[in-house]
């Protein structure tokens, strides 16, 4: 998992189960490694060599990795490639998002006006109003007569202590 994260593929990704398989048990360590530090060798060199039964050294484990880290001037705050890179796009998207909710807004209200003074009335653009979020209660007889429960509300809490 360190090594894909570290250089964002494995020489089996893509490949179908089988010939997955095969790879994973005999591709060569300098291939699997390509572009990974020294520590990650070290680490996959003392992994071989363990049973099932012997206890993993994490702690020695996570200091090379963090040895490594400090080397390569990277912090372990630091996001990763596709969390700024996800970041930036979002940022963008909303950005055109807000350009283009203000742009047809806009639009709205000027056809509004022009169609008020075509008229000769008064202007009868609520958009300008109202706000985007208007709660509407519904009649709880419909959703009686529908065989949907009464909707829980504050309202009804001391009916519903009763019960």
């Amino acid at each position: 998992m360190l090594i894909e994260l570290h250089t964002a593929t494995l020489p089996w990704k893509g490949q179908l189960r089988r010939e997955a398989g095969h790879l994973k048990e005999t591709v060569n360590d300098s291939v699997l490694l390509k572009g990974c530090p020294a520590s990650f060798s070290d680490m996959h060199n003392q992994l071989k060599k363990m049973t099932y039964f012997d206890t993993v050294p994490y702690e020695s484990f996570r200091e090379s990795i963090k040895k490594d880290m400090k080397d390569a001037k990277v912090k372990l705050t630091e996001p990763f490639e596709w969390e700024k890179e996800a970041k930036k796009k979002k940022a963008n998207n909303r950005k055109d998002d807000d350009d283009i909710d203000r742009s047809e807004k806009k639009q709205r209200i000027k056809k509004a006006d022009e169609q008020a003074e075509i008229e000769g009335g008064a202007d009868t653009d609520t958009i300008k109003d109202l706000d985007d979020s208007v709660l509407t209660e519904g009649d709880d007889v419909e959703s009686q007569t529908k065989g949907l429960a009464k909707e829980d509300t504050l309202d009804n809490v001391a009916d519903m202590s009763k019960m």
